[in-house]
């Protein structure tokens, strides 16, 4: 094999874990699809909660994560799982 063929085998190899790992996100050892995550603003207007109490949940109860050190994204799967919604009654 050529040095350009090996090179060529490595960033391929590269490229492809790249892609794994863009496509899945490890939170608490639990892999997440990419596409269930959504921003805390969009979670919150969604399933209608006050963006505070998103916010307390993404920190607190574990269905977020932090990107860039300060927005937090919010796993739509563990949010339905953790059973808050079913509990929450916003403040009249």
């Amino acid at each position: 094999m050529s040095d350009l063929a090996v090179l060529i085998h490595h960033l391929e190899a590269a490229l492809s874990a790249a892609k794994a790992a863009q496509t899945e996100v490890d939170l608490g050892g639990v892999a997440t699809p990419e596409y269930d995550w959504i921003t805390s603003g969009e979670a919150s207007h969604r399933f209608h909660v006050a963006k505070q109490t998103m916010l307390e949940w993404c920190r607190d109860a574990g269905i977020g994560r932090k990107v860039n050190g300060t927005r937090w994204m919010v796993s739509i799967s563990r949010l339905k799982a953790s059973g808050l919604l079913d509990t929450y009654r916003p403040r009249e």
